[in-house]
């Protein structure tokens, strides 16, 4: 037995050592990886602004014009982010306070009932006869009698004493409670001083990117944009996915899924509600070139939800497209979203099928507000309607 014992032990202490080691050895392997997985990202995110200012490099006037309108339309882009960002600190606050308010009501009822009962206990002592505890003690005419009213005296008073404690604690809380509706309504109010100053910034910078756009219209209208305009801006695109390409193969697979975009062909609904102003592979009305994706008419901040999950692979403004979003789906897909009022997300970030990733607008100057929308494979781009659904 004893022998038995001292095996058994001794099997749980190696047991026990060997667990601390493996912990040991393998958690600071799995912090130092997330810390390369996280200075890779830093990297790529530099790699791709390199990539970004080769793409957007200046030639002329016209060049120099449209790097103002690139800016212009990054600033409104996140004055818009900070102005819903805002939005919703509001209603989170505007919800904290409906459950504070109603958080006070239920503390005046409670009041209200203490104070009911402290007031029926003062009742039930008047009724005794208005005796105070010392003439209860000096009645002798009938011992039993004055026994049974000390013990219902002290039970009353003892009930009365405890009704006391809850109105005290309870006009505490409420005062508690009050103070936090101060705090929240001085949050409220600074929030909507700072969307009032927000808004106001948005229309004086919309105002220059007026002004930019009817330069730019006047030398070359969106209608009448050359050949060499078009080559270009999809030459630049091309580009741009072919570096994404390269510089996203330095960062860490996409988790291994049940669910594959492949096999969810036919199945994902269209990222914007509107109408379909340009199909894939229909001509664009200047030389042999076509649509390579989808343009969808919508009014303008209408949100855009991603079509599948994946990881951003480009959060920024490039020419002819807009603020344009690129989110890599795994397997060689991606889907791009072009021509954004505002973008929520930034390279890295990982979303959800139908998360809302940006609002629709008319950035890089297209021929309405709305949505341009490409699905890649592999760097080559193929019909959208073939992989989601219009309705």
């Amino acid at each position: 037995m004893l022998k038995k014992f001292l095996t058994d032990n001794f099997k749980n202490i190696i047991f026990s050592v060997a667990i601390l080691l493996i912990t040991g050895l393998y958690l600071p392997v799995f912090a130092a990886s997330e810390q390369e997985n996280q200075a890779r990202l830093e990297q790529v995110k530099k790699q791709i602004q390199a990539l970004q200012k080769k793409l957007e490099g200046t030639r002329g006037q016209r060049d120099n014009e449209l790097v103002a309108l690139r800016r212009t339309e990054k600033e409104i882009g996140n004055i818009l982010r900070a102005i819903k960002n805002t939005g919703q600190e509001l209603k989170q606050e505007q919800r904290q306070m409906g459950h504070l308010q109603r958080k006070k009501s239920r503390q005046q009822s409670s009041l209200t009932q203490y104070q009911s009962r402290l007031a029926r206990q003062a009742q039930a002592t008047y009724a005794m006869g208005r005796q105070e505890y010392l003439k209860l003690l000096l009645n002798q005419q009938d011992p039993a009698r004055v026994s049974r009213m000390l013990v219902y005296y002290n039970y009353i008073n003892q009930a009365r004493l405890k009704q006391i404690q809850q109105v005290q604690s309870v006009m505490q809380d409420i005062d508690q409670t009050s103070a936090d509706i101060s705090q929240r309504q001085r949050q409220l109010k600074t929030l909507r001083e700072q969307r009032a100053v927000k808004k106001e910034s948005l229309e004086k910078t919309r105002a220059n990117r007026k002004q930019i756009l009817a330069k730019l219209n006047r030398k070359v209208r969106f209608q009448s944009k050359t050949l060499t305009d078009l080559n270009q801006d999809r030459q630049r695109l091309q580009d741009l996915l072919q570096g994404l390409q390269d510089y996203l193969s330095e960062l860490p697979e996409l988790p291994d899924l049940k669910a594959r975009f492949g096999k969810s062909r036919g199945k994902m609904k269209l990222p914007v509600r509107g109408s379909l102003l340009a199909l894939y592979g229909a001509p664009r009305n200047l030389g042999d070139l076509r649509w390579k994706g989808l343009f969808i008419r919508s009014k303008t901040g209408a949100n855009v939800r991603v079509i599948f999950r994946g990881r951003v692979a480009y959060a920024d403004w490039l020419r002819g497209f807009g603020l344009l979003l690129i989110i890599e789906h795994g397997d060689g897909y991606m889907s791009l979203y072009g021509h954004n009022s505002s973008l929520y997300k930034e390279v890295g970030d990982w979303v959800e099928t139908g998360q809302v990733i940006s609002s629709t607008g008319n950035t890089g100057n297209p021929p309405t507000p709305g949505l341009y929308f490409e699905i890649r494979q592999n760097g080559r781009p193929r019909d959208p309607l073939i992989w989601v659904r219009r309705g």
